[in-house]
């Protein structure tokens, strides 16, 4: 969703069994997020990515967007988070 005031990632995440779990992720406005190096065409449906964030605290599946590692090891993070280390593509 690109949308202000906060975009978001909207993910379907398969569990055990194949079951998939809907979680969604907050971000920066899409001002601030086209100026880190994001566009609206970034993800599209079905990209395979690994999704770092700090989850909500209700414990609901969410939260607030730390970095994403796309399929080719491709990280985009948020400039403004310094308080993880960046994550590692999977090889």
């Amino acid at each position: 969703q690109w949308t202000n005031p906060h975009a978001f990632i909207e993910i379907d995440v398969p569990e055990e069994g194949g079951k998939l779990v809907h979680w969604s992720v907050e971000m920066n406005s899409p001002n601030n997020l086209t100026r880190q190096g994001w566009k609206s065409s970034l993800l599209k449906p079905g990209d395979k990515v690994t999704v770092t964030l700090n989850p909500l605290r209700d414990g609901k599946k969410g939260g607030l967007f730390v970095a994403i590692v796309f399929a080719d090891g491709k990280v985009i993070k948020d400039p403004t988070n310094r308080q993880r280390p960046e994550p590692q593509p999977k090889t």
